[in-house]
């Protein structure tokens, strides 16, 4: 196994600090190290003032873990594109757009403070904030009224950088940064806030510029090799054999600066120089390139590794570890190309392995408040090549790995569902009652229907649902509550969802199936009410248990599990049709 060895991939940042522009002169002052062992520098004039937190980029160690394949996993629907950005709070993702648009010659010919070039940017939510507390020794100390603020703005903007320092891979001045904010006193016991301050080292000299076209230069010229008229798996191919067969692992860094380019898309991207990379420098370059051909990439990473995320073309993520196909041999190696989180390599399952035990991007601070942070789900198997690619999903956030993918698609094909405002089906979203009705009245009502008078207290004429509640009303296929109303907006619960289904079939054809000798293990908890229908549903195939074999009368209902009755139950309404 090659030695992985990362300063910048556990991506330990700055915690709490306060910047501002004062004269250098005032410098001078600084404080004792924090209890935590690191350097906290304070300093000021009275009415402005500095609180710094060094950053370290240091890679831990850590124990073998069991599979981590689901724990950092993006929640279903939030974003598909993999990117941090789009996981941030409104205000964090001011201060990464603010971050972001820095160019790199502002940087480079800013103020250098301490070794660190310090720019100032107006960020929306940051500027004008009140804080309480109290100024001693030129330092401002919030008291409890204020701290919940001071942590808050602190922890959108190291949010904002840990985002940005995973979204851009090639941005290596990203790696060593202070930041905070401007603060004014306005009284002796209150400040206010001005402007976001973001300082960077550079630690190659100023050739930060030149390195950084040379490196896309390269990037672009490996991206221009890739046969962009192929599918996405032969451009993925192409690359991962281009990067393999320009680099070598770096095992023995010659000098302190190949030390820290190793960990950067330049060692992997710049061939025919001194200088290699390791498990992140591999990586970072594999977003970089893919980037340029607009593959969603993600850097991943454990406590001691960094390897790539990528979604392929049947709308499904999986992982790629370029560092480990790159052997010692000078062979390319495909055994980590486009893998599963759960599939078996070198009689090892892949997110069971130390090294691939998925670590969370945020790492926890005690002066900052804690921020979610995933990495999009994987399918647990490895891609299958399908030759000429997959035709695109109609629905990014409904996979073909997953168990109601046919439903939902003849669901949307039949017009019963259609995605949100952004694509997205939100499958996991529970399901209102008027929704509800309103897919069964598009797929059984009659076109030339004429809604009666309302019959519900809370169902308008002109509300969306209006219709379709009134028509479910009037063939007593929806009944409402005894004082009178239907609850539009309230969740359907699973055995309700039985009823509404069992009311309408009674209207088509009066005979109950004959009841299987089959009890759900909660049958218990079934209403009385809903017992005859949630059975009869059962037994027409409708409903089935979940995986202890409970059928959860009392809980919601949701987006994937109506698309997956709505289908079934057509199709039984066809059959009793027929018969």
């Amino acid at each position: 196994m090659k030695r992985i060895a990362s300063k910048w991939c556990s991506l330990l940042l700055a915690g709490l600090l306060l910047l501002t522009a004062v004269p250098v002169a005032a410098f001078a002052q600084e404080s004792e190290p924090a209890q935590s062992g690191e350097y906290v520098y304070q300093w000021g004039d009275g009415e402005t003032g500095y609180a710094l937190r060094e950053t370290t980029d240091t890679l831990g160690g850590g124990e073998e873990g069991y599979s981590a394949a689901e724990t950092f996993s993006a929640p279903i629907g939030s974003y598909d594109d993999g990117s941090f950005y789009g996981q941030l709070t409104s205000r964090q993702k001011a201060c990464y757009n603010a971050l972001a648009d820095i160019p790199l010659n502002q940087i480079l010919t800013a103020a250098q403070v301490q070794g660190y070039r310090q720019v100032q940017v107006i960020v929306d939510g940051f500027s004008g904030v009140t804080m309480t507390g109290s100024i001693q020794d030129n330092v401002f100390y919030p008291d409890a009224a204020s701290e919940a603020s001071y942590r808050s703005m602190f922890t959108d903007i190291c949010a904002a950088i840990v985002a940005l320092r995973y979204d851009r891979a090639d941005a290596f001045w990203l790696s060593d940064m202070r930041y905070g904010v401007v603060w004014e006193a306005t009284s002796y016991t209150s400040v206010k806030t001005r402007n976001v301050v973001l300082a960077f080292r550079m630690n190659y000299g100023g050739q930060e510029g030149l390195m950084w076209n040379q490196q896309m230069e390269s990037a672009r010229a490996i991206a221009n090799q890739v046969d962009r008229s192929a599918d996405r798996y032969t451009q993925l191919k192409q690359v991962h054999d281009l990067l393999a067969a320009q680099s070598t692992y770096n095992y023995e860094p010659a000098d302190a600066t190949a030390e820290d380019l190793s960990h950067q898309a330049f060692s992997c991207l710049v061939a025919g120089d001194a200088y290699e990379p390791v498990c992140d420098g591999y990586s970072k370059a594999m977003k970089v390139v893919c980037d340029l051909l607009e593959i969603p990439c993600v850097l991943a990473t454990s406590d001691t590794h960094m390897w790539n995320n990528i979604k392929m073309d049947d709308g499904d993520w999986y992982n790629l570890d370029l560092t480990w196909d790159d052997g010692n041999d000078n062979q390319i190696s495909y055994d980590y190309f486009l893998v599963g989180s759960l599939t078996e390599v070198n009689g090892q399952v892949f997110s069971r392995e130390k090294d691939h035990v998925e670590a969370d991007p945020w790492m926890e601070s005690s002066d900052l408040n804690h921020v979610t942070l995933r990495y999009p789900t994987k399918n647990q198997q490895a891609y299958q090549y399908q030759e000429g690619g997959y035709t695109p999903l109609r629905f990014p956030d409904v996979k073909r790995s997953y168990w109601y993918y046919d439903y939902v698609e003849n669901a949307a094909s039949m017009g019963l569902f259609a995605g949100d405002e952004n694509g997205f089906f939100q499958p996991e979203a529970d399901i209102t009652r008027a929704q509800f009705v309103q897919v069964l009245y598009n797929a059984l009502a009659p076109e030339d229907y004429v809604p009666g008078e309302l019959s519900f207290t809370d169902v308008k004429a002109g509300d969306w649902f209006a219709n379709a509640v009134s028509w479910a009303g009037e063939n007593k296929i929806v009944s409402g509550y005894q004082n009178g109303t239907f609850r539009p907006n309230a969740l359907i619960t699973r055995e309700e969802m039985c009823v509404v289904l069992e009311n309408y079939i009674q209207n088509v054809s009066p005979n109950v199936p004959e009841h299987k000798p089959f009890t759900f293990p909660d049958d218990s908890k079934i209403s009385s009410w809903a017992e005859k229908a949630v059975y009869a549903c059962y037994d027409r195939g409708l409903i089935s248990g979940d995986d202890q074999g409970k059928f959860n009368p009392g809980s919601n209902t949701a987006r994937c599990e109506a698309a997956t009755v709505f289908v079934k139950y057509l199709d039984h309404l066809g059959s009793l049709e027929a018969a």
